[in-house]
């Protein structure tokens, strides 16, 4: 591949990182993964006519054991999800209905939180390089380079052109980070996103 070639496919690949731009934030993937959580544990639609259809969700508690057993087994946006809907409930006046235990609980004893990044951090971010990965394949590189190969920086490859797509984003990541990223790709989150389920 020329150097014309290469910095086409770069240019592709940062197409795509920049499509997402919140999606390469790290706190964006913790802030969705909360909504998510939410949404899941049953905030349901809102009330066209509310003054603030964000805050004046409906919250249905039909799945929220899931949530608190998240919660209650260390797990940090877990938590926070099920305090977002209690504020928000509190405020409004609303019954906590099924959030009551877990928030007398945490009051009682304090959160149990486990240490060090959240594992699904970033789980939208990388998401996102693997699709710039995957387009760079399309576009006839090899996502990764060979062991033979890999001391050789003269062919590029697909996790090489997105960490160059993401510095011109002024985003470090090495070559090395973005293969880690892709090396995971077939865990069960991307299925879920990919499939919708």
């Amino acid at each position: 591949m020329t150097a014309c070639d290469t910095e086409a496919v770069i240019a592709a690949a940062r197409t795509i990182l920049e499509e997402v731009p919140l999606g390469l934030e790290g706190e964006f993937g913790r802030r969705s993964l909360k909504f998510q959580l939410m949404c899941e544990a049953g905030v349901g639609t809102v009330d066209p006519n509310a003054s603030d259809p964000i805050r004046d969700f409906e919250f249905t508690d039909q799945n929220v054991d899931k949530l608190v057993t998240l919660a209650n087994e260390g797990d940090p946006i877990a938590h926070d999800a099920l305090y977002e809907i209690a504020d928000n409930l509190t405020k409004r006046a609303k019954p906590l209905k099924a959030l009551q235990q877990y928030v007398v609980q945490t009051a009682r004893d304090g959160q149990q939180s486990k240490r060090g990044r959240h594992p699904d951090a970033n789980l939208y971010r990388d998401f996102h390089i693997c699709l710039a990965v995957k387009r760079t394949t399309e576009l006839g590189l090899y996502a990764t380079r060979s062991d033979a190969t890999a001391d050789k920086k003269s062919k590029a490859c697909g996790c090489s052109v997105v960490a160059s797509a993401l510095e011109q984003l002024n985003i470090n990541m090495t070559e090395g980070a973005v293969k880690k990223i892709w090396d995971k790709r077939n865990r069960e989150f991307f299925k879920r996103i990919i499939v919708g389920n």
